[in-house]
C-alpha cells in the first residue's frame, strides 16, 4: 500500500520530512547522502537543484520588497507557492518509494539555506565541510580526469579557477 504523508499532501508542511545537504563541491554531499539514503525510511536522488528554486522565490521576494507586485502577491503568497512547489514534487516520490524522508543534496543549497529554512522551518540541514584544500585538490583532480577522458564539466567549472570562485561564494 502506498503511504501518504498528510501534511506534505496539503502543502501545509513545516518541512520535519526534508533533509537538505549542501557544502562547496566535491566537499562530501554526495558522500553523506549516501549514507543518510542507507537508512530504509530515507529516500535521496539525484541533485535536483532546490537552490534554483529558492534563488527565483528570493528575485519575487524582491519585487514584493519593492511594491512592484504587492497588488498580485504578498511575501505570505510567494512562500506558499514556493513551499508547494517544493513539496509537490517531493511528495510524489515520496509517495511512490513509500518511503517517509527526502533528503535533498545539491551544494549550491547552502548558498540558500536562510531561505529554505524560511520555507520549511523543521527541516533538516545538513552543511557538509571539508578541508579547502582537500576540495581544490578534488577539484583539480577531477578536471584531469575529464580532460583524460575528453568529458567535459557543467559551465561554471571549466577550469580550477572558475571552480575555486564557486567556493569562495
Amino acid at each position: 500500500h502506498m503511504i501518504k504523508i498528510p501534511e506534505l499532501a496539503s502543502g501545509n508542511s513545516n518541512g520535519r520530512h526534508l533533509v537538505f545537504v549542501g557544502g562547496a563541491p566535491r566537499s562530501g554531499t554526495t558522500l553523506v547522502q549516501r549514507i543518510l539514503n542507507a537508512h530504509p525510511q530515507i529516500y535521496g536522488g539525484t541533485e535536483f537543484g532546490t537552490n534554483m528554486i529558492a534563488e527565483l522565490r528570493n528575485r519575487f521576494m524582491t519585487l514584493v520588497k519593492r511594491d512592484k507586485i504587492t497588488e498580485i502577491a504578498d511575501e505570505e503568497t510567494l512562500n506558499d507557492g514556493f513551499r508547494a512547489l517544493i513539496l509537490t514534487i517531493f511528495n510524489r516520490k515520496l509517495v511512490q518509494t513509500e518511503k517517509e524522508y527526502f533528503t535533498e543534496k545539491t551544494p549550491a543549497n547552502v548558498l540558500e539555506f536562510e531561505t529554505l529554512m524560511t520555507l520549511f522551518p523543521e527541516a533538516k540541514f545538513v552543511l557538509v565541510l571539508r578541508d579547502p584544500r582537500a576540495v581544490a585538490a578534488s577539484m583539480k583532480k577531477g578536471l584531469a580526469d575529464r580532460k583524460k577522458n575528453n568529458r567535459t564539466y557543467p559551465s561554471g567549472f571549466r577550469d580550477a579557477a572558475s571552480r575555486a570562485e564557486m567556493i569562495n561564494h
